[in-house]
């Protein structure tokens, strides 16, 4: 399982993780966002401790790998497009838009003056096949 960081944040569909082809990610593969942080499960009469949720915060996908890094980007989904007011009652498209992160917006970084509250420094654990989709 390749694990990786967050290490900017393009925009709020867009992040650069600190992994790339070196690493063994290739285009396409999923990774889980995840938060340093996590909560510890403990069985209240025994005290012990039965293992940690992880708070997942989003999931992307390697878009564009490069030797030491990635660019990662979130997945589409359907959303509703009005043509006009007049047409809209009539028909609608629908068309694929990236989802969102929710991404502190003081730590995004465009590249090359582009756009982009996945935190700079969170985890990436590559999602594996046999998990299924969320």
């Amino acid at each position: 399982m390749i694990r990786a960081k967050v290490i900017r944040i393009l925009s709020d569909t867009r992040v650069i993780l600190n992994a790339g082809r070196d690493q063994g990610v290739s285009a396409g593969m999923r990774f889980r966002v995840i938060s340093e942080g996590s909560d510890d499960i403990v069985d209240p009469e025994t005290g012990e401790k039965l293992g940690t949720l992880m708070n997942v915060k989003g999931v992307v996908l390697a878009r564009e790998v490069f030797d030491r890094f990635t660019i990662a980007g979130t997945e589409e989904s359907l959303e509703q497009e009005p043509l006009s007011r007049t047409l809209a009652a009539l028909a609608s498209s629908r068309r694929r838009l990236p989802q969102k992160l929710d991404v502190d917006e003081s730590q995004i970084q465009p590249l090359f003056g582009g756009d982009s509250a996945v935190r700079v420094g969170d985890e990436a654990v590559q999602v594996v096949a046999e998990e299924t989709r969320d």
